[in-house]
Order: C-alpha cells, then structure tokens, then sequence
C-alpha cells in the first residue's frame, strides 16, 4: 500500500489521519487483522480499514486509514 495524507477536516477525529491506498489495482484477497491490532497496539494508532475481502480495488484508492491515539501527526511513511 502507498500513503497519502489525508485532507484537513478528513475522516480521522484530529484530521490527521494517514491514508493507506492501494499500489496496484485488482482485488483484496485478505487483510491480517492480527498483524494490525498488533502495529496499531504498538504504535499506539488507530487503523480503519475501509475495505473488505473480495473488494475490487483501484490504484492509488484508499485503503485504510490511520491516526494516532494521542492526536499527534503520524507520518506519511507509515508502513
């Protein structure tokens, strides 16, 4: 995924929220949702994953988005 950063007022409580878009265009097969509880417990961040399994996807489309449960920024280079 590639990231993009959000627009002010976006989706995120603080908008600051880092968007995760897709890097090629096709289909979600799966998303680990262990392995983002455990970067977003890590990170102390909140991830949304806006899409499902079996999703068409389409480049550079939003994914996901992320932000920081203290409210600060993340960066855009998120991975």
């Amino acid at each position: 995924m590639q990231a993009a950063r959000a627009p002010r007022g976006g989706r995120s409580p603080a908008g600051h929220a880092v968007l995760r878009t897709a890097s090629t265009s096709g289909c979600l097969v799966r998303v680990d949702e262990g392995a983002l509880l455990r970067v977003a417990l890590d990170h102390e961040v909140v991830v949304r994953v806006d899409v499902s399994p079996g999703s068409s996807v389409i480049r550079d489309v939003p994914l996901a988005s992320l932000w920081s449960l203290n409210g600060r920024p993340l960066d855009a280079d998120v991975e």
